[in-house]
């Protein structure tokens, strides 16, 4: 890979990778076999939990495949490397002149008191404020085209920067857009709360909800309805969480327009406009 040609986005937009893909007879499986294709997975799927959510779709896609993956899923995996090879200078960056308060300011303040307790080594950090857990949820609708299975996106943001976000292939066949958009909401929740609570314990004065924007307005209505409807009566029990959240003033609901969407790029292979947005919005900048 050391003199490949670079791109532009982690996958290619216009292909979909599906099980038919694979090597259907013995004498292709035997050639696949010297690849490294689990390793080199393994390898971008660390990558993409640490410091690059910009490759978190592509990882997870690609690891659909690793237990008969064939010449193209190959060549997908080459074109991450060739992306991240041409970004190699990117940096996951945090703003220092976020929406910060005085209650934020006490958080970090109380951070630095722990570390100072319990390090022996004293690390200390400067920073001017901190901002409120905000969430970007979002959806591919039957993205999957060998189960027709949808894939959730979401993404947190705190100090200007994504603190936490997850790609991932939803368990249930989404019988609508509005369906696979709630479904993501709900598991977009249940991060929510684990990093509000984790925010509660460091700053007990902090506020009690936080707020995901979401691009469909159905499924927002949804979350938002507490009336019996027919047409959502097949929809699993674990997913009508975020109604006791809503309920309860924990959570926010906010829509937001498509192309605003930050968390699009968990969701899907993008255009090159889109993925350079969706970068630089996480907070992932050029050294």
């Amino acid at each position: 890979m050391e003199n490949c040609n670079l791109v532009k986005t982690p996958l290619d937009p216009n292909s979909k990778l599906t099980k038919d893909m694979s090597p259907l007879t013995s004498e292709q499986q035997r050639l696949m076999e010297s690849v490294p294709y689990q390793e080199a997975v393994g390898s971008l799927m660390y990558t993409a939990q640490l410091t690059r959510p910009d490759i978190c779709y592509a990882v997870s896609s690609l690891s659909r495949f690793n237990n008969n993956p064939g010449e193209i899923h190959w060549q997908a995996v080459k074109r991450v490397f060739r992306y991240l090879k041409g970004t190699a200078a990117a940096k996951l960056e945090f703003k220092r002149d976020g929406n910060s308060g005085e209650i934020h300011w006490q958080a970090v303040k109380r951070v630095f008191r722990y570390l100072k307790g319990t390090a022996p080594a004293k690390l200390e950090f400067k920073r001017d404020g901190n901002s409120e857990i905000i969430g970007y949820c979002d959806a591919d609708w039957a993205a999957d085209t060998d189960d027709r299975k949808s894939i959730t996106g979401y993404v947190y943001f705190a100090c200007g920067g994504a603190i936490s976000w997850c790609t991932k292939k939803q368990q249930t066949v989404a019988l609508s857009t509005t369906e696979a958009e709630y479904m993501s909401l709900t598991a977009a929740s249940q991060e929510g709360m684990w990093l509000k609570r984790l925010e509660n314990e460091l700053c007990p004065m902090s506020g009690k909800s936080f707020t995901i924007y979401c691009d469909n307005q159905s499924a927002i209505a949804l979350a938002c309805s507490n009336t019996y409807n027919a047409r959502t009566k097949h929809i699993d029990v674990k997913h009508h969480f975020i109604k006791e959240l809503l309920n309860d003033g924990k959570i926010n609901l906010e829509y937001i327009s498509s192309d605003k969407m930050i968390a699009d790029y968990l969701t899907k292979a993008v255009s090159t406009n889109k993925q350079i947005f969706c970068t630089e919005a996480v907070g992932i900048v050029n050294c």
